[in-house]
């Protein structure tokens, strides 16, 4: 199991858990590594996934902040 950075709570990254399945994260639009938020991808590059309920209050954040011209974090 995984643990979400932002809300620490348990889900299934299926590359992260290696399930040998394709990750639910997969159905989402693509995202540049840099557009991630900066607590996602640690020193060493071993990235940290966000929950589905994360990931999805992130881009809706983000994409409210583009859309009203603000900048994004």
């Amino acid at each position: 199991m995984s643990n979400c950075p932002r809300c620490n709570a348990e889900f299934i990254c299926c590359m992260a858990d290696q399930t040998g399945q394709d990750c639910w994260c997969g159905a989402m639009p693509k995202l540049r590594l840099e557009e991630l938020p900066a607590s996602s991808i640690a020193i060493d590059a071993d990235a940290k996934c966000y929950c589905p309920a994360c990931l999805r209050a992130w881009k809706a954040e983000k994409d409210a902040n583009k859309a009203s011209g603000k900048a994004s974090a």
